[in-house]
């Protein structure tokens, strides 16, 4: 793992910066990538490490930058824009592939990879940040405990600020529309189709669905065929999200899009570390079975931020170490369903048999 050559792309972003401070943290020395040259020499001078600038336009291009390279993280987002063009490139250089995403889409093109992934010995492992890892670890969890569900809801709450990144991808979410996975399909569904109340683990909360990227993770990672994903909302909140449904359409357009992103960028700068210690995140779980058993599980982790660059990095040495099978994975099935009760910040997960 020391001599190691990896990247991480989009290093100079809220989370990326994090990501590159744990990897200096833990005495490894990642070549530092991205689109924005002297952004990327400040960053380097104060890290020390190897930069390369570089546009990802398409995978041709990106290929001619990853010479060398035996791991890309990727940190740029949206990810719809940039993960597909990273995986051809990382399975042309047979370099392993991770990044923090959110977005259904870049699940179901690395799933689509992973033949031509097993044949390169390449691991494809999307999503290897909040939430998906500790909501994967969850959904394990709750299939061991209840062998015979087939339905399952996840969740997640978190007063954390946003950061730039995941507020670009909550727009694009916003334009695409609600998801669900009904028999073992993802399909498309109206934006908080389903309202409920949840302790998340740190109180009741009105909730609703939403189109995260664990409708699809999940699915792969224990094989139940209902899924749903839910984060807390007020009621006004969830009833504007509703009504927002009907302006999709034009929420889609080219221009519109690139102006909200450029708004979010001037706008939105991430919690600052003393907000980051004083947010932590609530995850929770239901799993319930056709006989009417249900089994409910909840864990308290650390800050959204915080959580995601130490497992980013804590998943990449995994991979690097050549602990992983090749081929598309999730992180719960590649770390193992206690793998959330590990990390740093975390408390004791909650298992309950209602």
């Amino acid at each position: 793992m020391e001599n190691a050559r990896w990247m991480i792309y989009g290093a100079y972003g809220y989370t990326g910066r994090l990501i590159v401070a744990e990897a200096h943290r833990r005495g490894l020395n990642p070549v530092i990538a991205g689109r924005d040259r002297e952004r990327l020499r400040l960053l380097a001078r104060e890290y020390g490490c190897e930069q390369r600038a570089f546009e990802i336009d398409h995978a041709r291009g990106v290929k001619a930058h990853l010479k060398g390279m035996e791991l890309v993280l990727l940190c740029a987002g949206p990810f719809s824009a940039t993960a597909s063009h990273v995986i051809k490139a990382c399975l042309a250089r047979e370099a392993h592939y991770l990044d923090i995403t959110g977005e259904i889409p870049v699940f179901q093109d690395a799933h689509a990879h992973h033949r031509l992934a097993r044949q390169a010995g390449v691991v494809l492992c999307p999503g290897v940040g909040f939430d998906v890892v500790p909501t994967d670890c969850l959904a394990l969890t709750l299939k061991h405990a209840l062998p015979e569900a087939d339905r399952l809801a996840l969740g997640f709450e978190s007063a954390s600020p946003l950061a730039p990144g995941t507020a670009k991808s909550l727009v694009e979410m916003l334009a695409q529309g609600g998801r669900r996975c009904r028999d073992s399909e993802i399909r498309a569904a109206p934006l908080a189709r389903r309202a409920r109340d949840i302790d998340f683990g740190n109180g009741t909360r009105h909730a609703v669905s939403l189109p995260w990227a664990d409708l699809f993770s999940a699915h792969h990672s224990t094989g139940i065929p209902d899924i749903e994903v839910f984060l807390p909302l007020q009621r006004r909140q969830a009833w504007r999200l509703k009504m927002l449904a009907a302006l999709r359409p034009m929420l889609g357009l080219r221009p519109l899009q690139q102006g909200l992103q450029r708004m979010i960028a001037r706008r939105v700068h991430g919690p600052s570390p003393a907000e980051r210690a004083a947010s932590p995140s609530f995850v929770w779980g239901e799993a319930r079975a056709a006989d009417g058993q249900r089994k409910t599980a909840r864990i308290r982790t650390a800050n959204v931020y915080d959580l995601s660059a130490y497992v980013a990095v804590d998943i990449a040495a995994h991979v690097l170490c050549k602990a992983a099978p090749a081929g598309f994975t999730t992180p719960g099935l590649l770390m193992g369903a206690d793998y959330i009760t590990r990390l740093p910040g975390s408390g004791v997960l909650e298992l309950i048999r209602n």
